[in-house]
């Protein structure tokens, strides 16, 4: 029987936590071991968790240790743990000397997500070296169609988020959006959808493979 990578999370953001947990759960060779929001609270953790690799968050509002800090005292403590950042300041952070800080790979948040994520954890855990990440590039023109009809990558994601239950506030807050521009991405689908309620806008796009 084949061992599962067992993985730690460190993220404050409570909707962001929630994703990486339910992506990571989602593969059958990956063990989510613990989700924490602190510094202190990975500490708690490792006294009783024994994880392959860690998944940190760069920036802990309200944190005197960023994730660099937690990444040096991870490397000095704990150098078997493979490290991968997840951070808003990806193109900052590559450009640093992070070798020194024993970080194994980092990642954009906005694409740390499915099998994108989970290929980067296996092949975290398979390397003894850095692994470098290529961000994908952003396509202006990118989007999806539902039913024949238009959607950006934007109204997708919103839509997505929908579907695993958060509120639209939340959302703004997830894709750093005015709620009221939320809320508009969402009157828009229902209009192109000719749909009245938002459990009917998700039903259909369940229903055509996008969420």
């Amino acid at each position: 029987m084949q061992t599962k990578l067992r993985i730690g999370i460190v993220e404050d953001h409570p909707m962001i936590r929630r994703c990486l947990v339910h992506d990571v759960s989602q593969d059958s060779d990956c063990l989510v071991e613990f989700d924490v929001d602190s510094f202190k609270g990975l500490k708690v953790a490792l006294a009783e968790y024994a994880p392959h690799c860690i998944l940190l968050d760069m920036v802990l509002k309200g944190e005197r240790h960023d994730g660099k800090y937690i990444a040096r005292f991870l490397s000095e403590n704990y150098p078997s743990i493979k490290k991968i950042m997840i951070t808003d300041y990806y193109e900052v952070l590559i450009e640093e000397n992070i070798k020194e800080l024993g970080i194994d790979a980092c990642i954009p948040k906005s694409q740390a997500d499915g099998t994108v994520l989970i290929s980067l954890i296996k092949e975290v855990c398979a390397s003894n070296k850095y692994v470098y990440f290529e961000p994908k590039q952003k396509s202006l023109d990118s989007f999806v169609r539902i039913d024949g009809i238009k959607f950006s990558e934007t109204k997708i994601k919103i839509l997505k988020y929908l579907f695993n239950g958060y509120k639209q506030i939340e959302i703004a807050d997830f894709l750093d959006l005015q709620e009221q521009t939320i809320n508009k991405h969402v009157a828009e689908i229902k209009q192109k959808l000719d749909a009245k309620t938002t459990v009917e806008i998700i039903l259909m796009a369940e229903k055509n493979g996008f969420i």
